[in-house]
């Protein structure tokens, strides 16, 4: 299945990766084991003094993503593992299906632009004062107010009652524009 050497020039998602770099997905899976259902990286062969063999691969970032070094620069698993399963680095950002930034099994990542990677997060302020995302309170009408984001610019959904209304609004509205991956929570 993985017989054909691919070589990619590598495109970083990663503040950590500025340099270009020739990685081939052979070199890859010569030192790194993954497992498509956990998401587990391991160290299949060592490739420094402190990182042996069966071990786990990489750590958590600052961000919740976990990270792997190799070969001096550090490269986010998510990334890793696309290239490990579909044989070529993803042409855009992957995507965490569930929003869980650690959570690199196979079956929750997908290849996305940075706009569908956007509509996928969670909710954007945790300063906010409804529990449902895309849903504020309105303190000139006592009423709870719900937008979205279309194309960089917020849309204003209405007015309502209450906060489960506007959350419907909003549901039914990141439904319609961002499909498969509009989050509702």
């Amino acid at each position: 299945m993985f017989e054909d050497v691919m070589c990619v020039k590598v495109q970083y998602d990663s503040p950590l990766m500025k340099d270009d770099y020739m990685l081939s997905r052979d070199e890859l899976m010569e030192f790194l084991e993954y497992d498509p259902s956990t998401g587990i990286f391991r160290w299949r062969r060592s490739p420094s003094k402190n990182k042996a063999a069966g071990l786990l691969a990489g750590h958590k970032n600052g961000q919740g993503y976990r990270e792997i070094e190799f070969r001096g620069k550090s490269y986010q698993a998510h990334r890793l593992a696309y290239i490990f399963i579909y044989g070529e680095w993803p042409s855009g950002e992957v995507d965490h299906i569930n929003g869980t930034r650690d959570d690199n099994r196979i079956a929750n990542l997908r290849n996305a632009t940075k706009s569908q990677n956007q509509h996928n997060r969670k909710s954007w302020s945790r300063k906010t004062s409804s529990t449902y995302k895309g849903v504020t309170f309105h303190k000139a009408t006592g009423k709870w107010a719900a937008s979205i984001q279309v194309n960089k610019k917020r849309k204003h959904l209405g007015i309502f009652e209450n906060q489960e209304l506007a959350h419907v609004a909003y549901r039914d509205a990141a439904l319609e524009l961002h499909g498969v991956f509009a989050r509702t929570e």
